[in-house]
């Protein structure tokens, strides 16, 4: 509101100064002076003429603002350029006199000089004043003219005279007139004007700054201001006498309110310098910057808060999505994966860097990737998932099975989609842990079924087995259409006690009979008592000798049926490599094959009871395997790539534990 009023009192000023400028009687123009490139005054130039000047020079306005002299006057005319260019120069003022034809009038010109090269002309008429002193020289014509005549000169010019008395005094009346105005108007503004002169007195002060500080009564401004009897150190003011250049300051005043102070140096007629200056109250202003500054800083210091406990919250939210135990992932709406936890890179073995930017899709297997994709595009229609198990492709080719839930998250309108975020949870291992469930208790079926009638299964099959010794003698003797039949007989008896023997193994598997084993010894006796003339073996084993405790009949088991599935899988003809390492405190053995390989979807089945991938497969061999080893407190893996072959890894401790169980004995 003070800001507006001051304003509004610069805007008054502004138009009481062009009020008196346009009023005066006396003609005034503005002009500067115009340098060469050696600092030589060469011309000058008015800027601006009051309406007084027109009148008396008879040039009009529009012709002569703007324009140089040599231009105004032609033929390069340049009037009384040396008087004006050492006004400006010396600073000091000048008067000479000027007769204008085009009106008849004799003219008194008054130079006072401004800043940067500019002065002011001021043009008085004074034609009436030469009349008069032309005239007076008439009372003393010789005799021969008449007193009538006298008389009349002497009256007219007394009428001059009196004429241009009440002229001077209507022109005075209207400059004090003026005066009053200008000093009203001035103490009207609310703002404080001081006339100060060189030796620290106030020559004027308008009301503002008599009501704020009192009456000069003659003294110092340091003097009965402050009560000094020195001028003020700290005082600015009195410093652009120095460098006569104006200034702007803030200064507290003896009332102890803040004021910006303006100085304006500037010359009297008589050379003499003045300051003019102008303080504007801006204690409201200051308070209001304070108070404003202190509401900033406050704002300030709660956005840094919010920020803080927004950063903080940020933090806590990816801690708690970095650390969560369940996988959980995030996705744009252009499927492009924004987010990616640390139990998802555990689940999937990537790394989060490998897959944040790149499409969702890179997760699914090929066989699946379709649906799946369908699946996650429904969302964008606002679909949740409750419970869905969507297949997760490994960075080593497996493919796991996860559970997921998911949502949509929506930005500030609740329409438009920014993101989906999707927590699953690894189900795989129980979905194995239930078909394994299924798988034994049908086992458990069979077992019962064959713990009561295994007798009656063995005794004709034992029956059957001791014929086999006279079959042998009657195929020597008998035709070939005997022959035939009689070894098929042979065959599916054999193959018949082979399987209700590995059903009794596996759902009441014999007590174990521990003793030293010679590992070399026995993978060469497995190897040739399972690998037919088509396959060839390759031995590669540790050179020292290796011993194991173990049960060697049921050892003799579980590598048979590793070594048969792998004959079967290359079809009778390939290569078996046997190998044996030493890591740590383990033995391994790992038995390779040259087959087409185990597709990534079997991999996790491959030990299951009863699955095969064989067309006449019974799918116990793999499984009767495990449980064997499992037995001997080993473990057995595989890794394959299609059309690459398989390894199966079998694994024991260096030195076996000793075992408290009812179906182990040591020897």
């Amino acid at each position: 509101m003070e800001r507006k009023k001051l304003n509004k009192s610069h805007q008054d000023d502004e138009i009481l100064y062009k009020s008196l400028f346009n009023l005066t009687t006396e003609g005034i123009t503005v002009n500067e002076i115009i340098y060469d490139n050696s600092g030589r005054a060469v011309d000058y130039k008015i800027i601006a003429v009051n309406p007084a000047f027109e009148k008396i020079s008879g040039m009009q306005k529009q012709k002569v603002v703007r324009k140089r002299a040599s231009k105004i006057y032609g033929d390069g005319k340049i009037p009384n350029l040396d008087i004006y260019a050492k006004v400006v120069s010396s600073g000091k003022p000048a008067l000479f006199e000027i007769y204008y034809p085009e009106t008849a009038k004799r003219l008194a010109v008054s130079v006072f000089p401004l800043v940067k090269g500019k002065f002011v002309t001021v043009f008085s008429e004074i034609t009436n004043l030469k009349r008069r002193k032309k005239i007076i020289p008439l009372v003393h014509k010789d005799q021969e003219v008449t007193v009538a005549e006298h008389s009349r000169e002497l009256t007219d010019l007394i009428n001059t005279l009196k004429l241009e008395v009440h002229e001077r005094k209507q022109a005075q009346t209207l400059v004090e007139v003026q005066n009053k105005q200008f000093n009203e108007l001035l103490d009207m503004l609310p703002v404080y004007i001081v006339l100060l002169t060189s030796d620290y007195h106030v020559s004027f002060a308008n009301r503002f700054f008599r009501e704020r500080f009192g009456e000069s009564r003659g003294k110092r401004c340091f003097e009965y201001l402050f009560g000094r009897n020195k001028p003020c150190e700290s005082c600015k003011t009195y410093g652009v006498l120095k460098n006569n250049a104006p200034l702007q300051w803030d200064w507290v005043g003896p009332d102890g309110r803040n004021y910006s102070i303006y100085d304006f140096p500037f010359k009297q007629t008589d050379g003499s310098t003045m300051i003019l200056e102008v303080g504007i109250d801006i204690t409201e202003e200051k308070r209001v910057q304070k108070a404003l500054q202190k509401a900033q800083d406050s704002l300030e210091a709660r956005v840094q808060k919010r920020t803080r406990e927004l950063r903080e919250t940020r933090d806590y939210l990816d801690n708690l999505i970095n650390y969560a135990n369940a996988p959980i992932i995030v996705w744009n709406p252009e499927y492009e994966i924004t987010r990616f936890n640390r139990a998802f890179e555990r689940l999937t073995r990537l790394n989060a860097a490998e897959v944040v930017g790149r499409k969702l899709d890179i997760l699914f297997p090929q066989s699946s990737r379709e649906s799946s994709t369908a699946l996650i595009q429904k969302l964008v229609t606002g679909a949740r998932w409750e419970v869905v198990e969507i297949p997760i492709l490994r960075a080593d080719g497996t493919v796991r099975t996860v559970l997921w839930n998911s949502a949509n998250i929506y930005g500030t309108d609740g329409i438009t989609l920014e993101a989906t975020i999707a927590q699953g949870q690894d189900i795989t291992d129980l979905k194995e842990t239930q078909e394994k469930l299924l798988a034994y208790e049908r086992l458990a079926t069979i077992g019962k079924v064959s713990g009561s009638i295994a007798h009656e299964i063995r005794n004709p099959l034992a029956v059957i087995d001791s014929s086999i010794f006279y079959i042998d003698k009657i195929l020597q003797e008998a035709d070939e259409r005997v022959k035939i039949h009689l070894n098929r007989i042979t065959a599916a008896t054999r193959r018949c006690a082979s399987v209700i023997e590995a059903l009794l193994k596996l759902t009441n598997p014999d007590e174990l009979r521990i003793g030293s084993v010679d590992l070399k010894e026995f993978l060469d006796t497995v190897l040739a008592e399972y690998c037919p003339a088509g396959i060839t073996t390759v031995r590669d084993f540790i050179s020292d000798p290796i011993t194991i405790r173990g049960d060697q009949e049921q050892l003799r088991i579980a590598f048979g049926n590793i070594i048969q599935n792998a004959v079967q899988a290359m079809g009778g003809k390939g290569t078996l490599t046997a190998a044996t390492y030493i890591k740590a405190d383990t033995l391994e053995v790992s038995i390779e094959d040259t087959g087409p390989g185990i597709i990534p979807e079997n991999m996790e089945k491959i030990f299951q009871p009863l699955f095969s991938t064989k067309a006449k497969g019974v799918g116990l061999g793999l499984s009767i395997a495990k449980s064997i080893v499992d037995l001997h407190h080993g473990s057995i893996t595989v890794a394959s790539e299609p059309g690459k072959g398989a390894t199966f890894t079998i694994s024991f401790p260096l030195i076996l534990p000793v075992v408290h169980n009812h179906n182990v004995k040591s020897l």
